[in-house]
């Protein structure tokens, strides 16, 4: 046992001495640091007079490490570029948006130079759209990885959406009215259940009646309205009938049908709605129609291929968008296949109800996944992974003073370990900026998890909250900071508008046009004109403007201010993609930490982009009949031109 001995007095003495010493040292310090920064601010605030404290306070900042948080159109990014800005240009500075993988490779390739003289450029990287696209027209030409592409469509590819998933009726005929579900056969049917039901008889040679009158006249109780099966197997005498769950019918009236059906030589078989979300709904028929001693004869995959293309043309297409998205998850986390299976296997993800169709889909694409890092030796993200290899155990420093990281809240993995390996390589700073005011919710989406650790991957830092909204048009304003109240735990976000009245404020800067009279709407000739939006049927409906010669910019583009700026708002309520295949075909979530605070704040952050971008007027153009949560939080008084 190691005695424990206590310090002399003597030694005591001297430690406090020095603590004293070190204390001093420090008061003088901060006290030296307070002047100038006070000083530093005096001058920016001279200069710039709208500037919030929390810029100033960013901008004046002589710590290491500083992070700048808060909601979107806070000033977060004008704070940064400020600051970017009164750096001498002697000063090696770098300024990343941190969505820019291009921007990260290109840091990354320097370093390579730097330390192994190797020049490799990001003009030299393999086109990954291309190569997948390759690979996915060799899969449709193999034919056991055509089968495995047949049994996924037919069995996980549509599974869309049943009554249980939606707040009321009326929503879920919303949902079927854009979305309608249609058969392998092209009958455009009630409901995703009875398409689940039609493919799968039809996979396995079966003929059958949809929505016909039944031979037996069987009336609805209460009612004169004649009750007829979903689908009737004639040639095997079974009439299959599709409720929500087991309290949906009368068991009476059902027990009644049963027995009718039996008088005329039919069976009944009951499918539920409920088992179409947790992938069974297959299955249990699969097993009924066995019990009731129906052969089931599956149609070749060459006949099966032909009515998927048939079908689904872009079948392909919308597999190699899901492969791109796959691999940049993949790549940009820098984890491997069987990563990623373990991922989806977990207990929280196997009690999902897309549990199934994620590892139907795993298995298509993570071969891919393999195949491609097999074949290549650079792209955007093998770069940084070189980088952080050529740093690791380096002592010569690199020549990086400061580093600024705008929408940090975009980061992945891999490029936070790449900045991790480059301060601790050299002595520069660190200045980021991200909003902690966002959803995962779709492609491109942002994990706020990434600003909730910052302290975690850089420590010793200094952190500011933007908490004031402002440069939007007043009814955007005001919903955006009483959106933000919403959270208990934030500070009070106070909105800077424009003194003008409201209906003004309205008249002037914000005008609201219905996508079906967008047509007559006029643009001044001499003004310069942008039309954005977020997505691809966005674009489609913005032909009715790019037609007459007016450019269009998905909203991620968009870097410079526009006299006037034209928001297409055209997608479904609710619908995180254009495309909700594309959403329900997407594993990239297995990967990335969910960061949701608020549903569809992504769009949002995306229209108080557009609104921002907007020196004069801001235009949104609507679908009346289809319009989403953020548009109609706002205008719901509003007069629609």
């Amino acid at each position: 046992m190691i005695e424990k001995r206590k310090i002399s007095k003597k030694t005591a003495k001297y430690f406090a001495i020095m603590g004293v010493m070190y204390d001093r040292i420090d008061k003088h310090r901060k006290g030296r640091n307070k002047k100038v920064t006070a000083e530093l601010a005096a001058k920016f605030q001279a200069e710039m007079p709208t500037l919030e404290q929390y810029q100033l306070d960013t901008i004046v900042s002589r710590d290491k490490i500083t992070l700048l948080t808060g909601a979107p159109s806070t000033g977060k990014t004008t704070a940064l570029r400020i600051k970017y800005d009164s750096i001498p240009d002697g000063e090696n500075k770098k300024f990343i948006v941190a969505s820019d993988t291009k921007a990260f490779a290109e840091l990354a390739a320097e370093i390579v130079k730097f330390y192994k003289n190797e020049d490799i450029m990001p003009e030299s990287f393999v086109d990954r759209n291309k190569w997948l696209n390759d690979y996915l027209q060799n899969a449709t030409e193999d034919k056991s990885s055509r089968r495995k592409i047949i049994d996924y469509y037919i069995s996980y590819h549509k599974i869309g959406k049943d009554k249980s998933q939606f707040v009321n009726e009326e929503a879920y005929q919303k949902y079927i009215r854009f979305y309608p579900p249609v058969s392998l056969q092209g009958e455009e049917m009630d409901s995703y259940a009875h398409v689940e039901i039609a493919d799968f008889l039809y996979m396995v040679g079966i003929n059958y009646r949809y929505k016909e009158e039944f031979e037996v006249a069987i009336m609805e109780p209460g009612t004169k309205k004649r009750y007829n099966p979903e689908f009737v197997l004639p040639e095997q005498k079974i009439c299959i009938e599709v409720v929500e769950d087991e309290n949906a019918q009368d068991p009476e009236f059902i027990k009644s049908v049963q027995e009718q059906y039996a008088e005329v030589g039919y069976t009944q078989i009951i499918c539920y709605e409920k088992n179409l979300a947790n992938g069974t709904l297959q299955i249990n028929l699969q097993r009924e129609l066995i019990k009731n001693n129906v052969t089931l004869s599956a149609r070749s995959d060459d006949e099966l291929w032909i009515a998927v293309l048939q079908r689904c043309p872009d079948i392909v297409a919308i597999l190699s968008q899901s492969l791109i998205d796959t691999f940049d998850s993949v790549l940009s986390e820098d984890i491997s296949a069987e990563e990623v299976v373990s991922l989806n296997r977990t207990k929280s993800k196997t009690a999902n109800k897309n549990y199934k169709r994620n590892e139907r889909l795993l298995s298509l694409v993570l071969p891919a996944v393999e195949e491609y890092r097999k074949q290549v030796i650079f792209d955007e993200y093998t770069i940084v992974r070189e980088a952080r290899r050529c740093l690791a155990g380096e002592v010569a420093p690199l020549e990086y003073s400061y580093i600024f990281i705008d929408d940090f809240q975009y980061m992945n993995s891999q490029n936070i370990r790449l900045l991790q390996a480059i301060m601790q390589n050299c002595d520069s700073h660190l200045i980021v900026a991200g909003s902690d005011w966002t959803a995962y919710n779709g492609k491109d989406a942002a994990n706020t998890s990434f600003l909730q650790e910052f302290s975690r991957y850089f420590s010793n830092g200094i952190s500011y909250s933007a908490d004031k909204v402002f440069n939007l048009p007043e009814p955007i304003c005001e919903n955006v900071s009483k959106y933000i109240k919403k959270d208990k735990n934030r500070t009070n976000y106070r909105a800077i508008i424009s003194k003008l009245t409201p209906k003004a404020q309205l008249n002037d800067s914000l005008k609201i046009v219905d996508l079906k009279k967008a047509q007559d709407f006029t643009l001044p000739e001499d003004a310069k004109v942008l039309i954005t939006g977020l997505y691809e049927k966005d674009e489609e409906s913005a032909k009715i403007f790019t037609d007459k010669g007016y450019i269009y910019k998905n909203i991620y583009d968009v870097d410079e201010k526009y006299d006037y700026v034209l928001w297409m708002n055209t997608r479904y309520v609710n619908e995180p993609y254009a495309n909700p295949v594309l959403h329900e075909n997407n594993v990239a979530e297995l990967i990335n930490v969910s960061g949701e605070i608020y549903p569809g704040a992504r769009d949002r952050n995306m229209l108080c982009k557009a609104a921002m971008m907007a020196k004069k007027v801001f235009v949104l153009v609507i679908d009346g009949d289809n319009v989403a949560d953020e548009i109609g939080e706002f205008i719901k008084d509003a007069k629609i031109q």
